[in-house]
């Protein structure tokens, strides 16, 4: 049940897994700012997605993406359009709403938009998607996570903030406080080299990556492998370890990625995955693999600009073993190297990003003509 007085906030985004993680740490602050705050995160019902809702508090309801709506010609077709994303704005007695992209966060924007609410976009990609650009115009207020996004915005309705990425409260750990906790607690005097394939397994990082650190033994006495790949592809990627007698572990699952994390000295992600923004938000050294494969577009963006500032390594060809071992050689010998990458990558992830973006929305929603609600 809605209460009078309560201010009902809805943020909408996905498809893609992680795609709400920002949202989430908007959320959080916003609980915080405002006492009287109800915050509904809309998704695409994913059971990693409502497990990290859940874990916060906040209420969840999943959107679903459209179907046989879309092809229905004429007037019914222009009136069935958003009605679900309405009708969830309107049970929710929504009084805003954010989007933070993809297909559900552009719907859920829209019905907004129909419905005269309040609009905040947050993107955290180098170029903005097809919503976010989309939506600008309709904002009250546009947040952006780098600043090479802003040239993609054309007339904004409102006001353009470059914050950074914001981040939930547990990944908001420097380099130094992350690896002084897991030293305090660290029995085994070896360090992790964790690989993460994506979900449909990955050649080059299951079978390429294997026989480049072969190559690099004399580097990897003091480290163990954790190499997460495709269950179909476990058995193979643990004979290739065995074969060439490197302390590793396959497996086709994690249970608590952002657990293993904290335990991590130095990641390999694929670029196109939904583990890029688990990994480069916990602030780890990470070397990108970029295989430019299906729809990996925006997060090779991302992957570009990050290297570009010296926060990532990241492998453009990565079915070459040679260009595995020049990236990998220096940092898997110097701790100094691994600390310049995520030392770099802590300031696209400011601390207090989700902070300003709450702030910005508490601002938006105490402006009286701007007070409305489905």
């Amino acid at each position: 049940m809605i209460s009078f007085g309560t201010v009902n906030i809805v943020i909408a985004g996905g498809g893609a897994s992680g795609a709400l993680t920002p949202g989430l740490a908007v959320a959080d602050e916003l609980r915080g700012l405002l006492a009287n705050s109800r915050l509904t995160l809309a998704g695409s019902g994913s059971v990693r997605e409502y497990r990290r809702v859940a874990r916060g508090g906040h209420k969840y309801r999943v959107v679903g993406l459209p179907g046989d709506t879309a092809r229905k010609p004429g007037l019914l077709s222009r009136l069935s359009r958003f009605a679900a994303e309405r009708r969830l704005l309107k049970q929710a007695g929504a009084s805003a709403v954010v989007s933070v992209g993809g297909e559900i966060g552009e719907r859920v924007g829209r019905a907004a938009v129909a419905l005269g609410l309040p609009l905040v976009v947050l993107d955290c990609d180098a170029i903005p998607c097809r919503a976010t650009r989309y939506l600008a115009s309709h904002a009250d207020l546009v947040c952006l996570g780098y600043e090479e996004a802003r040239q993609y915005i054309r007339s904004p309705g409102g006001p353009v903030r470059v914050t950074g990425v914001p981040l939930p409260a547990s990944n908001r750990l420097s380099y130094a406080d992350r690896f002084r906790r897991r030293d305090a607690r660290k029995t085994k005097p070896f360090k992790r080299l964790l690989i993460l394939s994506d979900r449909q397994g990955n050649h080059q990082l299951d079978a390429v990556l294997p026989r480049a650190l072969d190559r690099l033994q004399n580097r990897l006495d003091s480290w163990r492998v954790v190499h997460h790949t495709n269950a179909m592809e476990v058995r193979t990627v643990k004979g290739l370890y065995r074969r060439f007698r490197i302390d590793a572990v396959a497996t086709s699952h994690i249970h608590h990625l952002p657990a293993m994390l904290d335990r991590v000295d130095l990641a390999i992600a694929d670029a196109s995955s939904d583990t890029f923004a688990d990994v480069t938000a916990a602030g780890l050294p990470v070397v990108l693999a970029s295989a430019d494969r299906r729809s990996g577009g925006q997060q090779l963006a991302n992957a570009k600009m990050l290297q570009r500032h010296g926060a990532c390594a990241l492998v453009e060809r990565t079915d070459r073993e040679e260009e595995w071992m020049r990236v990998l050689d220096p940092l898997l010998a110097d701790a100094g190297r691994r600390q310049l990458l995520s030392t770099a990558l802590e300031r696209h992830f400011p601390s207090d990003a989700a902070w300003q973006i709450a702030v910005m929305i508490r601002d938006l929603l105490a402006t009286p003509q701007r007070r409305r609600s489905a």
